[in-house]
């Protein structure tokens, strides 16, 4: 039905997303807390499971915007939606999405 590269539809998705922004915040939010909360780890790192781009571009977009001088959420190689949070970057990203996490 639609023929688009994958960067036009990412950019279709980012436009949708900042059209609906109101509507969609919440959703995104609990799912970005769900993540988050889920994460595994020891004080090195922590990995999380990630399984939609969007919500990827969110977090990742969060730390650029928010402390871009932290290091960046990274996919584990060889995985298909693992990724690897520093912990600095993982508290900012507690705090940005209101989660109390040590």
């Amino acid at each position: 039905m639609f023929q688009m590269s994958e960067q036009e539809a990412a950019r279709l998705l980012r436009d949708v997303r900042s059209h609906f922004h109101e509507e969609l915040d919440a959703r995104v939010t609990t799912a970005i807390r769900e993540i988050l909360d889920s994460a595994e780890g020891d004080g090195r790192t922590r990995r999380v499971t990630v399984t939609s781009a969007n919500l990827l571009d969110v977090l990742r977009s969060t730390v650029t915007n928010m402390a871009p001088d932290l290091d960046q959420v990274v996919k584990v190689r060889g995985s298909a939606a693992l990724y690897d949070i520093p912990p600095d970057t993982f508290l900012m990203l507690c705090d940005a999405f209101g989660l109390g996490r040590d």
